[in-house]
């Protein structure tokens, strides 16, 4: 049906199934939830829940209560449209999609992303001058008016700005932009690439 539920009475890991839409995790120990597109979890205050997308297109919505959770997700993971307000912190791996909303989340929380080339890829503008996780190599900005600060020696792809949207960045770090269409405004003592 559509509102299957399972009920985990212990610690571990978990791997939904096709058919069973919600999953409360337990409060006996670290909880650890593969995640189906649609899959929803319900986390415990006592324990930290991470919530695994793999490289998958996900649309759930994740009910945590630790401070210490986490989504994980691997190289073409779409986190756009699932509900993670909730979640705080995130391990990447590749190239993910996500919102500005989330990604302000997360940042906040904590990104670990171990890779030499790792990319977040915004589905909607950062438009207030948001530190780029110094942690991620590559962004990729949605269409529209952009505000960004390095956070480290990045590179940042502009290419869905059309004519007329401009790209804001600040930072003291160096940068290198793929921009097609749209204007470049850089305040930094950094060095530009184009």
């Amino acid at each position: 049906g559509g509102a299957d539920f399972v009920t985990i009475t212990d610690g571990g890991a978990v791997t939904a199934r096709a058919g069973v839409e919600n999953y409360t995790v337990s409060g006996g120990g670290a909880n650890s939830v593969t995640l189906l597109a649609g899959t929803n979890v319900n986390g415990v205050a006592g324990n930290a829940t991470t919530v695994n997308a793999g490289g998958n297109t996900v649309t759930g919505t994740y009910t945590l209560a630790n401070a210490a959770d986490v989504l994980a997700a691997t190289d073409g993971a779409n986190i756009a449209s699932a509900s993670t307000s909730t979640v705080e912190r995130l391990a990447l791996a590749g190239a993910i999609t996500m919102t500005a909303v989330q990604y302000n989340t997360f940042n906040t929380g904590g990104i670990t992303a171990a890779g030499g080339s790792d990319k977040i890829i915004l589905a909607t503008a950062l438009a207030s001058g948001e530190v780029l996780n110094a942690a991620v190599e590559n962004f990729t900005l949605a269409a529209a008016n952009n505000a960004v600060t390095l956070g480290a020696a990045q590179s940042i792809d502009a290419q869905a700005l059309t004519a007329g949207q401009t790209l804001n960045m600040a930072g003291a770090f160096a940068a290198s932009v793929a921009l097609a269409n749209g204007n470049l405004s850089y305040s930094a003592a950094g060095k530009l690439t184009v």
